[in-house]
């Protein structure tokens, strides 16, 4: 996953997080988690980083790049983390969990101040926030892919058209495009109406 940083990536083996300069093949940092990592996520500036283990799946961790110092973490309560994005400005998280719901979180309190309901609470797995942070997207195990709106909570489409798991999904063109890709072998582009 690319940072938005001085060229850098990052990337997991097994419980490792390790950050690295593009351009001089360096490592810049490495993080180690009790086990795998699930997933994880750069801040909008590149100077923490989000990330789940296996080991606890029901939290959401932030961590300092510059001296890996544990930040704040979100907890799942009875659930567990399937994605999770920092909002563009870096003051709020939105996470996917296993019951089926994505939360807006503030992280000046850790606590979530939207609660969003999948198709029927079916499981979702992938997430992306509008460049502008008003708008998310989200798709679940039923293929569909549902568009957001962050500041009042309202659905404002279902995107269907995918026949198997979707495991990508971007928003594009600022903001006026959704791009989709799945296991149906197919990449789809959905242009947003006003």
């Amino acid at each position: 996953l690319w940072s938005p940083l001085d060229k850098q990536f990052g990337c997991t083996a097994g419980g490792t997080l390790k950050i690295w300069n593009a351009l001089t093949a360096k490592k810049v940092a490495s993080i180690k988690m009790p086990d795998n990592i699930d997933f994880f996520s750069f801040s909008p500036d590149g100077k923490q980083v989000l990330l789940v283990d296996q080991t606890d799946k029901k939290t959401v961790n932030i961590v300092q790049l510059a001296d890996q110092k544990l930040l704040l973490s979100l907890k799942g309560y009875s659930w567990e983390f399937l994605a999770a994005a920092f909002s563009p400005k870096g003051d709020k998280v939105l996470t996917a969990t296993d019951d089926g719901k994505l939360r807006l979180w503030d992280l000046a309190t850790a606590k979530p101040i939207l609660t969003l309901e999948a198709n029927g609470n079916i499981v979702v797995n992938q997430i992306a926030i509008s460049a502008d942070g008003n708008k998310a997207i989200s798709v679940g195990i039923d293929h569909s892919i549902l568009y957001w709106d962050l500041k009042t909570g309202e659905r404002l489409a279902q995107l269907s058209g995918h026949t198997e798991l979707v495991n990508a999904i971007t928003f594009a063109d600022h903001d006026r495009k959704i791009v989709s890709g799945g296991h149906d072998k197919t990449i789809k582009v959905w242009k947003i109406s006003k």
